[in-house]
């Protein structure tokens, strides 16, 4: 990778960090993914593991809250954190599409495949509280571990993400 594309894309990201720090995109979904996982956390306590009533989100949204709640975060926090692990997932996808297209194609190919990337909705989905861009994340990583045949053990845990 050159130096000016390496300086373009630490800009980028820079400003998009500090757009998600000072306004980041709470979603009216991740209060009810909160409440499910709160709610799972607490059957997780009793050793209740069956008669829990969880929202339908997939596992991969719940790790994260789960991890936060347990770590004694509020709410308003768990939110921002969750912004901010989107922004963190969001550079995961960057670095997975170019090694991905850059070790298959060229290059040059993957340089266009991020310029695609970057001209669709996943830079706001970058700030948003609730997570999909983490989802999507373990998803682009099962594709890639596939691909490159990885160990099957890190391909089944991923497949369970």
């Amino acid at each position: 990778m050159n130096k000016t594309l390496l300086i373009v894309i630490s800009l980028l990201a820079s400003a998009t960090f500090f757009w998600i720090t000072y306004t980041p995109w709470l979603e009216g979904d991740t209060a009810a993914l909160l409440q499910g996982a709160r709610g799972m956390y607490d059957c997780l306590l009793r050793g209740q593991y069956s008669g829990c009533t969880i929202v339908h989100f997939p596992l991969s949204q719940f790790l994260p809250n789960l991890l936060l709640i347990r770590l004694g975060f509020t709410d308003a926090e768990i939110h921002h954190w969750l912004a901010y692990f989107s922004f963190w997932a969001f550079l995961g996808h960057l670095l997975l599409i170019y090694y991905l297209v850059a070790t298959h194609l060229s290059k040059s190919a993957a340089l266009v495949i991020l310029a695609v990337f970057l001209s669709g909705y996943d830079i706001w989905y970058a700030r948003s509280s609730f997570n999909e861009m983490m989802a999507s994340l373990w998803i682009l990583t099962f594709v890639v571990a596939c691909l490159k045949r990885w160990p099957p053990i890190i391909i089944v845990l991923l497949f369970f993400l």
